[in-house]
C-alpha cells in the first residue's frame, strides 16, 4: 500500500509512541508518590521530549497532502477509530494509539476549508478545536487539588499535542487561572459577535454530550478506579462547559436544565442571537428522553444539580485572551 520511506515512518511513529506512553505512565506513578523532584521524573520528562521530536519528523514526512488522508485511514482501520478528535483521557483504546490519531487528525483539520460567517471567513473546524483545548484547560484547573485527577492530566498531556506542549513548558503544573482563546476574534464588534456565538453553540454541544453520559454511570462507580476518574472527568468538565458560556448563555441554559430535572421542562426557546438555538433544543430533547426512559435517575439529577450551582465560583477561574485595534 506505501512505498518503504512511508512504512518505515509509520513504524517509527508507532515505536516513539509507545515509549511516550510508557514515560507518562512512570510520570504519573512517581507524582502520586510525591517524588516530582526525583532524577527518575526528570529524566521521563527528556525522553518525552526526545521521543516526541523523533516523531513529528517521522509524521512530517507522512503527512503531505498526497498521503495524510490515506495514512489517516490505514491507522483508522488497524486501531479500529472513527475519524474523530479524541478528547477522553481514560479511552478504553491503548492511549498511544489516540496520541497518533489526534495528531493526524489535527493536521487533517489544518487542510480544511474556510467558512463564511457574515462576511467573514475563517476555520470554523480550527476554532471548534481551540474550544476543545480551552476547556481541557480550564477542566485541569478546577481539577487542580485533586490527587486522583493526576492520572487525567498525564492521559491528556499524552494524547493531546497542544496540552503537551503547554504542560511541558511548566513541568506539568497546572494553572490555577489558565488563559483561555475562547474571545481571540474580538478585534472588532462584529467578529466579538461572531466568536462569542461559535463558542456558545459549540460549548453547548460538547455539554450536551458530557450531561447524557452522566446519567450512563453506575451508583458503585466509586468503587472502580477508573471509572470513577472518568466519572470525575465528565463532572468537572460540564462545570467548564458552563464557565466557558458568557453569562447570560449559561444562567439561560442552566435554568432550562433545571426546569427538566425538576419535571417542569418545555421547549419554549426565543431566538437568541449568542448561538444556534436547535443546539440547546437538542441537549433538552436528549436530556428529556433519557429522564423518561432511564431508571432510577434520581441519584444522576442530584449529581447533576450540584454541578449546576457551581457557576459563580468556577466562572472567576479562567483569565480571556482577546485582542483589540
Amino acid at each position: 500500500m506505501f512505498d518503504e520511506k512511508i512504512t518505515k515512518a509509520i513504524k517509527e511513529i508507532e515505536e516513539e509512541a509507545q515509549a511516550i506512553e510508557e514515560a507518562y505512565e512512570l510520570l504519573s506513578e512517581l507524582e502520586m508518590k510525591d517524588k516530582k523532584t526525583s532524577y527518575e521524573y526528570e529524566y521521563a520528562v527528556k525522553t518525552i521530549k526526545s521521543c516526541a521530536d523523533i516523531e513529528d519528523e517521522y509524521l512530517k514526512e507522512i503527512l503531505t497532502k498526497d498521503y495524510a488522508e490515506d495514512v489517516f485511514d490505514f491507522f483508522s482501520k488497524k486501531y479500529n477509530l472513527s475519524m474523530a478528535f479524541y478528547l477522553h483521557p481514560l479511552a478504553n483504546n491503548k492511549l498511544y494509539q489516540i496520541r497518533i490519531m489526534n495528531k493526524i487528525y489535527t493536521y487533517l483539520y489544518k487542510l480544511m476549508p474556510n467558512e463564511n460567517f457574515h462576511g467573514y471567513s475563517f476555520s470554523r473546524t480550527l476554532y471548534e478545536l481551540s474550544i476543545n483545548l480551552d476547556l481541557i484547560r480550564l477542566t485541569l484547573s478546577l481539577l487542580k487539588d485533586k490527587k486522583e485527577a493526576i492520572k487525567i492530566k498525564y492521559n491528556l498531556a499524552l494524547t493531546i499535542g497542544e496540552v503537551e506542549k503547554e504542560l511541558l513548558e511548566t513541568n506539568f503544573e497546572i494553572s490555577e487561572n489558565p488563559y483561555l482563546t475562547r474571545n481571540i476574534l474580538t478585534y472588532n464588534n462584529t467578529l466579538k459577535n461572531v466568536g462569542k456565538f461559535f463558542t456558545n453553540s459549540i460549548t453547548i454541544n460538547i455539554l450536551h454530550s458530557y450531561i447524557i453520559s452522566i446519567f450512563s454511570f453506575k451508583k458503585d462507580f466509586k468503587n472502580n478506579k477508573d471509572e470513577y476518574l472518568d466519572f470525575l472527568f465528565t463532572c468537572t468538565s460540564i462545570r467548564a462547559c458552563l464557565a466557558m458560556l458568557d453569562e447570560n448563555t449559561a444562567n439561560l441554559v442552566i435554568s432550562k436544565i433545571k426546569e427538566f430535572i425538576n419535571g417542569e421542562g418545555n421547549f419554549n426557546l426565543s431566538n437568541y442571537q449568542n448561538f444556534n438555538k436547535e443546539d440547546l433544543l437538542i441537549l433538552l430533547m436528549d436530556l428529556a428522553d433519557t429522564l423518561e426512559n432511564k431508571s432510577d435517575v434520581r441519584y444522576t439529577i442530584e449529581i447533576l444539580k450540584s454541578l449546576l450551582e457551581n457557576l459563580e465560583q468556577d466562572k472567576k477561574v479562567p483569565n480571556h485572551v482577546s485582542l483589540s485595534l
